[in-house]
């Protein structure tokens, strides 16, 4: 299980922050601050499927969660 999931399993309190630009050197830098998780949003800004890869190696290199809000529900 990872940190996140513990910290919600046992009523901690998780703090995170909205990523919402394609600087992907942000997500590392506040990977490393101390956030609990980065939310990364694709369904309200300009962040793409290629984008969203390189927030997601940088916020795994950070040793932060990242929760992604999908663009649409849409199955295509």
């Amino acid at each position: 299980m990872n940190k996140l999931k513990e910290q919600l399993a046992d009523g901690r309190l998780a703090l995170g922050v909205h990523i919402c630009m394609n600087e992907c050197a942000m997500t590392e830098i506040l990977g490393n601050v101390g956030f609990d998780y980065l939310w990364i949003d694709t369904e309200h800004t300009s962040v793409g499927l290629d984008c969203l890869e390189r927030h997601l190696i940088a916020a795994r290199a950070a040793g932060v969660s990242a929760i992604v809000r999908v663009p649409a529900n849409d199955p295509i």
